[in-house]
Order: structure tokens, then C-alpha cells, then sequence
């Protein structure tokens, strides 16, 4: 996956993404400096009642949607599901410790979230139930704490690395083909409006930057967090997988099958 992102620098220019094929991709969220404050009325339409929910003036029938977001594949939500990872409302903390006897404060927009109301039904209903049946990380973390529990727990935290690497080199792809070209301005040309915001109406990088932490929050071994961070973790995992490979020993994936506590771990 990482490897084929890359590749929209091969054949892309950034002014050619950010002026020629962007707008096409913006939705009508947080899209008043482009001159769509309240959304975009679709002549001869009557507002509907959306499944999930959309935000629709009922008066007027103004209606906001997402554009293309990374958030509505159900392969990136999935991976997420599978490892654990927990993704809150942009800007809300891990840990909350206000007033109130501990209450914490009402949700925030949850962009991921909303995200699957638009994806086909069946992917969305597939995200659900692999809510209910991912164990991995618990599998992971509750292992004994013997070499294997410890092989376990650092190959886990390998994968993370490889979701964190990922979401890395998006940051720098909106980097170089959103926020670099929406601060040029010539004599001629003002900067597009709504540069910093992205097609499904998020606050970009604090955003991006929010769900790449969020990535290595769910590290099962603590000592491997900075290493990940740092980019000299996985290797060590990496060599002992080619060891184990080497001496022919069975690999079990999550493929196998489901076991009788309903979980995703066979073993």
C-alpha cells in the first residue's frame, strides 16, 4: 500500500492535482470561502431523510455533503477495526480529565465515523460486524508474557509501524499536492478557496496528524511506541520473520478462521 501511493508522484504534478482535478473531488463541507456557505440546492429535488442522517437545512433544502475522502474506503477503515486502533473526534484527547465528576465533554464531529454512510451498504454493515468479532489486539496484549508472548506482541507492533508508515507518507502527498500549491500566489491567480481543507471536509492536517498518533496508541509493547516513531522499528521483526520462514515452520494468518468465542484469532 505504501509503496503504491508513492506512485502519484510519478505521473502527477501537483498543480496539475490541486487546480485540474480537485475541485472535482470537493464536496460542500466547510466550504465557505469557496462560496458555498449553506451547501448546494439540487433543483427540482425534494430534502429526504438520508440513512444514516445528513446535514439538510429542511427550510431551504440546502444540502452539505463529503467529497472523496480516504475515510469512505471500507478497506482503510477495516485494517483499523482489525488492529485495534481507536480514532476519536478531531481534536478530542485520549485522556480526558475535566470537571463534572469525570464526565467527558459531548462528542465532536466524528468524521470517520460518518464516513460510512457513504459507502455501499454492504461494506458498512461488513465494518460493523468486524466490530463486533475483532479481538486481536486483546488476544495480543493478554498473551503470557514468555519469548513467544513477547515475538507476538513485537510482530503486532510491526503491522502498526506499516499502518503508521502509510498514513505518513499521506500526510506528505497532501503536503506537496494540497497545502504547497493553496499558498502560491501569482499577479494573476488568487489561491483556490478551501485549500487547507480536504475533499470530505475535514481541517487537513490536524486530521491526518491526529489519526497517524492514533495508529501507535495501541502498540502492545510499550518499548517499541518511540521506536516506531522514530522509524527504526520493525527491523528486528522483520529479520526474525525470515528466520521462522527459513526453518519452514507454519505461519497461521488471520484468514484461518473464526474461533468459538467468536473472535478473529484461531489461536
Amino acid at each position: 500500500m505504501c509503496a503504491l501511493l508513492q506512485k502519484m508522484h510519478e505521473k502527477c504534478e501537483p498543480d496539475v492535482f490541486y487546480n485540474g482535478i480537485r475541485p472535482y473531488l470537493a464536496g460542500w463541507n466547510n466550504m465557505s470561502p469557496a462560496g458555498l456557505p449553506y451547501g448546494v440546492i439540487y433543483e427540482g429535488t425534494r430534502p429526504f431523510k438520508a440513512n444514516p442522517p445528513h446535514p439538510i437545512d429542511w427550510t431551504t433544502g440546502y444540502r452539505t455533503y463529503a467529497g472523496g475522502s480516504n475515510a469512505q474506503s471500507a478497506l482503510i477503515q477495516a485494517l483499523d477495526i482489525v488492529m485495534g486502533v481507536d480514532h476519536r473526534p478531531t481534536g478530542e484527547k485520549k485522556d480526558f480529565a475535566g470537571g463534572g465528576g469525570g464526565v467527558p465533554p459531548p462528542k465532536k464531529h466524528d468524521f470517520i465515523t460518518e464516513m460510512r454512510g457513504y459507502m455501499p451498504g454492504p461494506h458498512r454493515r461488513f465494518l460493523e460486524h468486524l466490530s463486533l468479532v475483532s479481538n486481536l489486539r486483546d488476544f495480543v496484549t493478554s498473551y503470557p508474557n514468555t519469548l513467544e508472548g513477547q515475538t507476538l506482541k513485537e510482530a503486532y507492533d510491526a503491522c502498526l509501524a506499516g499502518l503508521r508508515r502509510f498514513r505518513e507518507i499521506h500526510i506528505a502527498i497532501v503536503s506537496r499536492y494540497i497545502l504547497v500549491p493553496s499558498r502560491k500566489t501569482t499577479a494573476v491567480k488568487k489561491p483556490n478557496p478551501g485549500g487547507d481543507t480536504g475533499t470530505g471536509g475535514t481541517q487537513l492536517i490536524p486530521f491526518l496528524k491526529q489519526v497517524r498518533e492514533e495508529t501507535t496508541e495501541s502498540v502492545a509493547a510499550e518499548y517499541t511506541r518511540s521506536l516506531i516513531v522514530s522509524g527504526l522499528f520493525p527491523r528486528e521483526s522483520v529479520k526474525r520473520s525470515r528466520e521462522v520462514a527459513a526453518k519452514g515452520e507454519q505461519m497461521v494468518g488471520l484468514a484461518w478462521g473464526f474461533d468459538e468465542s467468536g473472535g478473529i484469532c484461531h489461536w
